[in-house]
């Protein structure tokens, strides 16, 4: 008789030790899951972080260059291309770049491996003042004021300005101010100032994406023949 209440005592011993383990399980199992949603909203704040533009104000660019009209000047100073310039370069290209920006290309192609000079980014709907650089994303080419240099790599502009003088109609005058890190070697850095004079693009339009305002012209014109 003994031994069997002993026997059943060790198995009612043996289930609550067995249902302690099992809460313990599903409590770090919650651990974890609250770990998981932890790092998932840190990477979505990360990423609305690298997404946002930079707004605020910033100085204007304050520069000797000088560049020609349709021309532009670029000084380059950094850990390997020190003090390379483009001089009152004409080879210069605009196109779309995402639905909201311009990207407009300031390299000289027969200067260096694949052209010396930058590469500014910046809104269709864009007007005249100083605007701080949001560090050099594909998200932010999109949409923001930013930049790349084209050095003896590519280089990831992370901060400076660019200054826009003047918008009239695809004529765009302005000047620039940023520094980027190189992506082979992280431990170099480029300062890119450059200044660009009555640029004419002709492959996109200002204010209106590429294209748009021109198309749509004829179909106002034919709706007032019809009424």
């Amino acid at each position: 008789m003994k031994k069997l209440t002993l026997t059943i005592l060790l198995l009612l011993l043996a289930g609550i030790l067995a249902a302690c383990g099992s809460s313990d399980e599903d409590s770090g199992d919650s651990g974890s899951s609250d770990t998981d949603s932890s790092s998932e909203t840190s990477q979505n704040t990360s990423a609305a972080q690298t997404t946002a533009c930079v707004e605020g104000e910033a100085e204007a660019v304050s520069t000797d260059l000088a560049a020609d009209a349709g021309a532009f000047t670029i000084q380059i100073e950094g850990a390997v291309a020190a003090n390379s310039a483009v001089d009152n370069s004409t080879r210069y290209g605009a196109s779309a770049n995402g639905d909201g920006a311009i990207e407009i290309n300031l390299v000289d192609r027969f200067v260096g491996v694949g052209g010396t000079g930058a590469v500014i980014y910046i809104p269709v709907d864009v007007a005249p003042g100083t605007y701080p650089v949001t560090p050099y994303t594909e998200i932010t080419a999109q949409s923001c004021y930013t930049a790349t240099i084209k050095a003896t790599s590519i280089v990831v502009v992370e901060e400076g300005v660019i200054t826009i003088d003047s918008v009239d109609g695809n004529t765009i005058s302005g000047s620039f101010d940023v520094i980027g890190r190189d992506q082979v070697q992280e431990d170099k850095t480029y300062e890119a100032v450059g200044v660009f004079n009555a640029l004419v693009l002709e492959d996109v339009e200002l204010g209106g994406g590429a294209g748009g305002a021109e198309e749509a012209a004829p179909e106002a014109d034919a709706t007032e023949e019809s009424e």
